[in-house]
């Protein structure tokens, strides 16, 4: 299990996944985006799932390969997408405290470091993905 699963979401999406792969239930991306309650959660799967793993049937058809959908994987994917999106929204907070900061003839520096790390952060991030 990833060290960090403490979003709510995120450790509830990746129960959902193992629970269902241990259960031998199926990995269909419907099924799994059915078997999700949450609206929010249900969306963030749709995400992770459709952009990775949802294919045409013409693919199997026409024999090209296919990946097939990991619920490990997926809840990774989930779990960077999430973290992603948080740092992004950091960020953004970030831009507008240091405009705030600029106006009113405060120090800027803190933010600047602070937005120099979050962009670490997020590129960290992209990179597993």
């Amino acid at each position: 299990m990833p060290d960090d699963l403490s979003h709510p979401d995120i450790r509830k999406l990746y129960d959902l996944l193992i629970q269902n792969y241990e259960e031998g239930i199926s990995l269909d991306p419907s099924a799994l985006i059915d078997a999700v309650e949450d609206p929010k959660q249900r969306k963030i799967l749709a995400e992770v799932v459709f952009s990775k793993y949802q294919l045409s049937r013409g693919w199997t058809e026409s024999g090209i390969e296919i990946e097939r959908a990991d619920p490990i994987k997926i809840a990774a994917d989930v779990f960077n997408l999430l973290k992603r999106r948080m740092v992004e929204r950091m960020i953004e907070e970030n831009q507008q405290k240091l405009k705030e900061a600029s106006k009113r003839g405060d120090n800027i520096i803190p933010y600047m470091e602070q937005h120099r790390q979050l962009l670490q952060k997020k590129k960290e991030i992209e990179s597993k993905e």
